[in-house]
């Protein structure tokens, strides 16, 4: 199925919001490389970024609703990558008490 958004992020977005299957793959292919190179800037084992743009991509369709529409959309989901890498890098953290 060939959709043609053109230039119309509007129209991208509404269905987006609509929870649209094939807008979803649409947005995920226009910018999986991106923010895979985001990803494992962020986190260097390939595996553990994979999961962490997984993991982002899910949190992007939930919480589409809450995209004011005040910036660009590649921007804001971008910044749901970046923190969903630094809540892995948090998790893995480990802490040592002195004695």
């Amino acid at each position: 199925m060939k959709l043609l958004f053109g230039n119309k992020k509007e129209d991208l977005l509404s269905r987006l919001k609509k929870q649209d299957a094939a807008a979803q793959k649409f947005f995920y292919d226009q910018n999986v490389k991106k923010f895979l190179s985001v990803s494992k800037s962020y986190v260097s084992d390939l595996y553990q970024a994979e999961d962490c743009l997984i993991r982002a991509f899910c949190k992007i369709f939930q919480h589409i609703e809450s995209f004011r529409g005040d910036g660009n959309l590649e921007g804001w989901a971008r910044r749901i990558v970046v923190n969903e890498c630094l809540n892995f890098i948090k998790s893995r953290k480990t802490v040592f008490l002195p004695r």
